[in-house]
């Protein structure tokens, strides 16, 4: 037995399951059993590398403190001993929309640009730069063991879009990265010498200058530098490239003048050394399947994620446990630039999904969506998913599964495929939240129509899912009926709970509140379906939240009240008479059990205060808005004109750029020559097919505009008719239902318990889910450190 076997036999024939008390499996090695082929210099740097995780990011119009985060995050991770330690290596892969046009690098290319420059001393260092079909990239290697590329899409060649993105870095990883890296062995960093020039290099010209495209200057390497091998010096490319120059000229301790050329500085061109070598000694690109050795994964970010190395560990070590893991999801923390009641609400409403839904739905099937925000996919699993998610959108149901929640469509697709999706707690990250109630709208209208949509895709498979994917229980699909139930009557049951508690705190009767309070969201639907004035609409959403809002503070406050009352005189007499009120108690106790599960977070409690405001937007309008506004496909967050502007004060702040936009066209910062090295044949080869069949704008194309317009016109009539009978008809069942009841046995009790029979299987369920899991949990924890 080997030494590695007896370090875990006692252990494992003690305990029935490892991963009880471990939570995880180890990190295992790669199976290193020798080939025909392989020495025994390759058998021993099998254990340098034993995972690969792509971290792919989407960007567009993101702010300086949103970008400046995630390249935060990024250096902490370059910098990380602990995944150097696990054998992982790192590739981070940044994604940014209309980021060039041409040869120009753009406004936001600008600004990623000098974050970059500020959060990686690696960037000043030699890189390289390419023109590609898609646009510019920008690539750095940090050590063999961290690579930082930036693709600036030209919306003029490809699509835009986050989807778009999403599709070219997986075809990207999957089909050609995952080819370039190897296992260690095969692996070889990009050959540069010290005459090889940075990117960055002080600048020494005024700013007043701007871009100077006057002065250009040939260089030709020589054979010191960065010949490849087998290459001779006359294959070498000559470039030319244009002069960019900012700064002051008595400041040449800038640090974010993206180029200047000369005798003695320049930019270094990649030629992709370790894919020509290789073509140069086989005539194609390796394709040994150092993938098949390499657990591989992508790590799906949004632009403003902060997270450390602990979190990237923690998701591989769940996706780890079991192999029809395809894809995991950890904690995300929302949080805002201003301490605003919104975002409080946002707070409250992350942790309490993530406490009962995400843990519950981890135990008791599969997680319906691990957000594209931070999580982290199995190469298989996209692999199995990317060609149906790269189709066009030609129906108008493709408009909201494939167009208004990408992450969502895919978990969708990849349950389909069999896959499961995971939770894990410690997986802890943040992300920026909206601020503004209507970009909070705005986004939720594009959550709420994707649930729906994707909600409607795994009903319609029910069957075939409890066939072919083994999270698909019976009790898990009980569960999802109800759940989608209760997401489409939400309005109707939210106008019942107001009536009943206005009735048991004034002693308005339910037969007379019910239809004024179900007047407000009526009224508020034929207000959005006319083409009023978005200032005017705005206003009087905002009004209409107040006053519910303010009429659901007094419910909950003077019912609370009674409550507390009657179930005080019902302790002291030894007699339950009003089991509707604990009922309601437990409903209200579930959210402060869920926090004391989760101690380190309980405080979020607190921060559920705006939430009781705010319930009727959540419950009542939202759901109503969204349906309202399914012509709307903008994409919520940062469309606002204010954009360009913070930019702007970005750029200003910067001491060496006061003028930066005012002395030089908006559009560019840096230029590329036509004349710049291509890319290396077999990489030409594959972003060429790629733009030209699936992401180029005018290829693979969608619905158009005019149908689309004229398909969701249509569409949004029904939506809303369907939605606003379902939920009239439920409130008239369960006013109906009320009534009878009265009538009959003069006892409100029964109406509570029916109802808390109805509307509470699901509730029941997550709270005994997320007991299951934080006692799992618990124990997995307390087992780690026992093991250790």
């Amino acid at each position: 037995m080997e030494a590695q076997d007896k370090k875990y036999s006692i252990y494992d024939s003690v305990f029935m399951s490892q991963t009880l008390l471990e939570g995880s499996y180890p990190l295992a090695n790669v199976d290193s059993v020798p080939t025909s082929t392989e020495t025994k210099d390759d058998i021993q740097s099998l254990s340098v590398r034993k995972y690969r995780i792509f971290i792919c990011t989407t960007m567009y119009q993101e702010a300086q403190h949103e970008m400046d985060r995630l390249l935060k995050s990024l250096s902490k991770i370059a910098d990380s001993n602990k995944l150097i330690d696990h054998g992982i290596y790192i590739e981070s892969h940044i994604f940014l929309d209309n980021g060039a046009n041409g040869f120009e690098i753009k406004q936001f290319g600008v600004q990623l640009l000098a974050l970059m420059e500020d959060n990686f001393e690696f960037c000043k260092e030699p890189g390289t730069i390419v023109h590609t079909p898609y646009g510019i990239q920008l690539s750095w290697e940090r050590n063999p063991d961290m690579s930082l590329f930036i693709h600036l899409k030209d919306n003029e060649k490809v699509k835009a879009k986050k989807r778009w993105s999403q599709v070219m870095y997986m075809k990207y990883v999957l089909e050609y990265r995952s080819k370039v890296v190897g296992d260690g062995s095969k692996f070889k960093p990009v050959l540069k010498s010290n005459s090889a020039y940075s990117l960055f290099h002080n600048s020494t010209e005024s700013l007043d200058q701007g871009i100077d495209m006057r002065m250009f200057t040939t260089y030709k390497p020589t054979n010191t530098e960065i010949l490849v091998d087998g290459m001779e010096d006359n294959n070498m490319h000559t470039l030319q490239v244009p002069k960019v120059v900012f700064g002051n000229s008595s400041d040449t301790s800038s640090i974010h003048s993206l180029v200047e050329y000369g005798s003695e500085s320049g930019i270094h061109f990649s030629v992709d050394d370790e894919i020509t070598q290789s073509r140069h000694e086989t005539g194609s690109l390796d394709r040994d399947s150092n993938e098949s050795r390499l657990p591989s994964f992508i790590l799906s970010t949004d632009a403003d994620m902060a997270f450390d190395d602990e979190c990237v560990l923690d998701l591989l070590n769940t996706i780890n446990k079991y192999p029809e893991i395809g894809g995991v999801c950890g904690r995300t923390f929302p949080k805002g630039v201003h301490q605003h009641p919104i975002v409080w609400l946002q707070m409250f409403d992350y942790a309490k999904d993530f406490w009962m839904i995400k843990s519950a739905q981890n135990i008791i099937g599969s997680v319906m969506c691990c957000p594209g925000c931070l999580s982290l996919y199995r190469f298989q699993a996209v692999k199995d998913v990317l060609q149906t998610y790269s189709e066009s959108t030609q129906t108008m149901e493709d408009v909201f599964t494939k167009d208004n929640g990408e992450d969502r469509w895919m978990c969708t697709l990849m349950m389909l495929k069999g896959w499961e999706l995971r939770y894990t707690y410690h997986g802890r990250n943040t992300t920026y939240c909206p601020e503004e109630t209507v970009e909070f709208m705005k986004q939720r209208r594009r959550w709420l129509l994707s649930d729906f949509a994707n909600a409607a895709v795994v009903l319609r498979n029910l069957k075939n899912l409890m066939v072919s994917n083994n999270a698909f229980t019976f009790i898990y699909v009980v569960y999802l009926i109800q759940l989608f139930l209760i997401m489409i009557l939400y309005p109707g049951s939210t106008i019942i709970m107001l009536s009943l508690g206005l009735e048991l705190a004034s002693g308005l009767p339910l037969i007379i509140a019910t239809p004024v309070l179900a007047f407000v969201p009526v009224f508020y639907c034929v207000i959005l379906m006319y083409n009023i004035r978005q200032d005017i609409e705005v206003t009087i959403a905002k009004l209409l939240i107040f006053i519910l809002g303010a009429g659901t503070l007094y419910i909950f406050t003077a019912t609370s009240v009674i409550v507390v009352r009657d179930v005080y005189d019902d302790y002291q007499t030894g007699n339950i008479s009003h089991i509707e009120h604990m009922i309601l108690i437990a409903f209200m106790g579930s959210y402060i059990y869920a926090a004391l599960l989760h101690p380190r977070e309980a405080w979020i409690l607190i921060c559920g205060l705006p939430y009781l405001f705010y319930l009727p937007l959540l419950n009542i309008f939202l759901p109503l808005y969204a349906v309202c506004n399914i012509v709307d496909q903008s994409w919520g967050t940062r469309d606002g004109e204010n954009v360009l502007s913070n930019l702007f004060h970005f750029i200003c702040s910067k001491s060496n750029y006061p003028n930066l936009l005012s002395n030089c066209k908006a559009s560019s910062y840096a230029s590329l020559s036509s004349s710049a090295p291509d890319l290396t044949d077999y990489k030409t080869e594959f972003w060429t097919k790629i733009v030209k069949t699936l992401v180029g704008k005018d290829v693979n194309i969608s619905i158009s505009g005019a149908e689309r317009d004229i398909g969701l016109h249509k569409l949004r009539k029904k939506a809303v008719a369907v939605f606003l009978l379902a939920n009239g008809i439920w409130i008239l069942l369960l006013c109906g239902f009320y009534a009878f009841l009265l009538q009959l046995l003069d006892n409100k009790s029964t109406y509570g318990i029916v109802m808390g029979a109805l509307m509470g299987l699901s509730p029941l369920i997550q709270m005994c889910g997320m007991t299951v899991y934080r006692l799992y949990d618990t124990f997995s924890i307390f087992g780690h450190v026992v093991s250790r």
